[in-house]
């Protein structure tokens, strides 16, 4: 029996492979990569015992054919808890550049953000939390003006609700600022962020995307929030209702200067569940004046389908 294995593939110039990494049952994995400057890939993900109910956040760095350059590395922030990684980002301001930037949590209710060398060696570590909620990291980037932004969600135990949490810390992992935010009648899950169009010495702006279910009626939503990092302030929230009679969320969300109103745009995935019928994919544009302005949803007959993440090719279409 095979449980949770990472199943990683890749085309390139060397050519292509698939490769799968972990371990069978109990252990489950999980992680998500970059590509280093070098051509290299770096997973940043963890392994869990289902029987005992342990595990730890792990690092691993293949070269471009797939093979492990170091053996995989633990990234025990305690021994005693257990802690997971979900996000990996290149850091580009801090140090000697050679560094990323890791976004995950533990079984204590904590965000953890760590700044580590691609040996796993950690820099340091950041756990992020408060009294009576569990928090979980879900995202994080280094925006242009050497600022770590670590996305997660707040999950309060007192009334069940959920709220998004973000933080703001620096390239020694001094925390700047710290927030959460909530929309009343609403239960908020981020999904996924990014601080276009945030320019270098400039007022830092950021976007964050995901589901907002309501308390009322359970019907999810997909939503759009902008935050002014220069001190975490709220600038808008946004509900949007993709597909009448669904629930609705957003999974991804990056910034383009590429196509339509002056200073760029939001492009932002996600997928649509409707009651009885197939799951479909949507894709979003959203101007900055916050109308959306492109609606689309690609259904595949005889599947559900779902929006991870996307980007944006050279020439401007999606990849």
């Amino acid at each position: 029996m095979l449980t949770g294995l990472i199943l990683f593939s890749m085309a390139n110039v060397y050519g292509q492979f698939q490769k799968t990494i972990g371990a069978t049952f109990p252990i489950v994995d999980k992680g998500s990569g970059v590509i280093t400057p070098s051509g290299d890939f770096l997973l940043c993900g963890y392994k869990f015992d289902v029987l005992n109910l342990n595990g730890t956040a792990r690092l691993d760095w293949l070269d471009n054919a797939g093979n492990f350059i170091n053996p995989s590395n633990a990234l025990d922030v305690s021994v005693s808890n257990t802690e997971s990684g979900v996000w990996i980002e290149k850091n580009v301001f801090c140090g000697s550049g050679n560094e990323y930037v890791l976004i995950g949590d533990d079984d204590q209710g904590e965000m953890l953000v760590s700044r580590v060398t691609t040996t796993g060696t950690p820099v340091w570590t950041r756990a992020i939390g408060s009294p009576g909620s569990i928090e979980n990291g879900v995202w994080g980037e280094m925006d242009p003006n050497g600022l770590i932004l670590a996305l997660g969600n707040s999950y309060d135990l007192n009334n069940f609700i959920s709220s998004v949490a973000l933080a703001q810390l620096d390239c020694n992992g001094n925390t700047n600022w710290r927030n959460t935010f909530s929309i009343s009648g609403y239960s908020l899950t981020a999904t996924f962020g990014t601080s276009f169009p945030t320019t270098p010495g400039g007022v830092g702006v950021f976007y964050i995307t995901g589901r907002a279910t309501s308390l009322l009626t359970g019907v999810d939503q997909l939503f759009l929030m902008q935050i002014n990092t220069s001190g975490g302030v709220p600038s808008f929230f946004k509900l949007y209702d993709i597909v009448p009679n669904a629930d609705d969320a957003g999974t991804c969300i990056q910034g383009s200067a590429q196509f339509g109103p002056q200073g760029g745009e939001l492009w932002i995935s996600g997928y649509s569940i409707e009651q009885q019928c197939p799951k479909t994919s949507n894709a979003d544009e959203d101007g900055f004046k916050r109308n959306a302005a492109l609606g689309k949803d690609y259904d595949v007959t005889g599947g559900d389908e779902f929006f991870n993440r996307f980007n944006f090719a050279a020439n401007g279409n999606w990849l």
